[in-house]
């Protein structure tokens, strides 16, 4: 029973450091590339999939603990819910 449990968790961690270098993957790319101006929300310009992929990257850095990179990565969606997990970042002191 040990050793299963053992094994689902090996398991689990191979799939939470994938997330992880996907994200950094992610996050990388959007680097190096010019940082658009924000787009006003309901302007309907900002590709969804574009604005579910950051929030993606985003929430699997918060995941990993990683927060500057989620940070700076938040700070560039121009969305409610990009404000908002910076807000509650602040509130909890992740930095």
């Amino acid at each position: 029973m040990l050793e299963a449990q053992r094994q689902q968790f090996g398991a689990m961690q191979q799939g939470a450091n994938a997330q992880l270098a996907q994200a950094q993957l992610q996050f990388a790319a959007m680097q190096q590339q010019a940082a658009p101006p924000p787009v006003a929300i309901g302007s309907g310009s900002i590709d969804p999939s574009i604005l579910r992929s950051q929030l993606e990257a985003s929430k699997a850095l918060i995941d990993s603990k990683h927060y500057a990179p989620a940070r700076s990565l938040l700070k560039t969606i121009n969305h409610p819910k990009a404000i908002e997990w910076l807000a509650t970042m602040d509130s909890k002191g992740m930095i």
